[in-house]
């Protein structure tokens, strides 16, 4: 009887694990992280698990001026031009959770969920092929140029 209700422990107990287990991405998200998707990560992160939500990287191989260091949850994109140097605060869209503080939000120049889902400004035809390369054209919201504004 000892044998059985073990078994049925060990059986119970890997249901649960299986059940609400925190998948890694094998890509970056496309989309909003869903309620049930940011609970397990939330989990996963308290339980220590490292999570990494961007395992597709960015890095200035051929450009100049900017930065990126990647974090569990975020990203922070740095402008290093001498005459701009700012930062911008980058987090995996659907986590309520902030993993900074008011005072720690002070640094950044800006602060934005992404992908970045509250539509798009283009300020000339020239800039659509792009966003549509990205799958985004749905995301354009307004035609602004010099003379509109």
């Amino acid at each position: 009887m000892k044998f059985s209700l073990g078994a049925l422990l060990l059986v119970a107990t890997s249901s649960t694990v299986i059940q609400g287990a925190y998948v890694a991405p094998t890509s970056n998200y496309d989309r909003c992280l869903t309620p049930s998707e940011a609970e397990d990560i939330k989990t996963a992160i308290s339980n220590g698990v490292d999570v990494d939500l961007f395992p597709d990287k960015v890095f200035p191989d051929q450009s100049s001026y900017w930065e990126i260091e990647y974090h569990g949850t975020y990203k922070i994109l740095k402008n290093t031009q001498d005459t701009i140097n700012t930062q911008y605060l980058l987090y995996q869209c659907g986590l309520a959770d902030m993993p900074f503080d008011e005072t720690e939000l002070a640094q950044f120049d800006s602060v934005f969920s992404v992908p970045y889902e509250g539509g798009l400004v283009v300020t000339a035809t020239t800039q659509i092929p792009n966003i549509e390369i990205l799958g985004r054209r749905d995301q354009i919201s307004a035609f602004a140029v010099t003379e509109n504004l």
